[in-house]
């Protein structure tokens, strides 16, 4: 269903916004120090976008990775930039759900700010079943703060099918897909950093462009929406974590 959300109308116009998550490549960085992702590594990104992380961890890191993703028009962004690139990226159409690769395939499983649009628990059982024993699963995504109010949590749920977790509600359902010594990083700060840099990426020109296509797409009413999704993004309300498991 066309669906009136922040996240579709980033995926349908082209804004300009190659890095799609809060904290850009320095956060991506950090996940993949924490997941200790080294020359060899075989790295599987769940819902890699457009594909910017896969690009740099090959190239910075020397991972070999498998890149995958459920959405047609993500798939067509990463076609264009992978074919200049080396073997060390592979492309896979997949869903986060059920994914199509034997157990103990790789030894790291991340994802960046997607998992809380998915049924966490299934997508983490996933991730951590294809990761070896000892292998390391982690991501990074949004976070509600202790207190966020109930109709704050429902309504972007509403609108962009996304549930964060709480910090600690993102650390049982980590142990709950079965993965051990569990740590969770507080990144609050990235969240305002990331809505400040989009605008400026953006432009004015980019933001007209991006409430025009709203309008023609869902109407008045939709682009209200859109617009309130945006308020919940900046709000005082949420925040960001990146946590890091192991297969045990």
């Amino acid at each position: 269903m066309d669906r009136p959300s922040l996240e579709a109308l980033i995926e349908a116009e082209d804004l300009g916004l190659d890095i799609l998550h809060p904290g850009g490549l320095a956060i991506t960085r950090e996940l993949a120090r924490a997941t200790g992702i080294v020359s060899g590594t075989r790295v599987l990104e769940v819902a890699a976008g457009t594909g910017e992380t896969a690009l740099l961890l090959a190239a910075e890191f020397g991972a070999q990775v498998t890149a995958t993703d459920l959405s047609p028009r993500m798939i067509r962004r990463m076609r264009d930039k992978f074919p200049a690139h080396d073997s060390a990226v592979q492309l896979t159409w997949a869903d986060a759900h059920q994914l199509p690769f034997r157990n103990n395939a790789f030894d790291v499983a991340l994802s960046e700010c997607a998992v809380c649009h998915f049924d966490k628990l299934r997508a983490l059982r996933e991730m951590a079943r294809v990761v070896h024993t000892g292998g390391r699963v982690g991501i990074h995504d949004l976070c509600w703060k202790d207190g966020a109010p109930e109709a704050l949590r429902q309504r972007l749920a509403e609108i962009e099918e996304e549930r964060p977790e709480t910090l600690s509600g993102w650390q049982r359902v980590f142990e709950a897909a079965g993965l051990a010594d569990v740590q969770a990083f507080d990144r609050s700060d990235v969240i305002t950093a990331w809505t400040r840099d989009t605008r400026r990426a953006m432009g004015l020109s980019g933001y007209l462009r991006a409430v025009k296509t709203a309008l023609q797409r869902w109407g008045i009413r939709g682009l209200r929406a859109v617009l309130q999704s945006e308020r919940i993004f900046s709000s005082t309300y949420l925040s960001y974590v990146l946590v890091v498991a192991i297969k045990k």
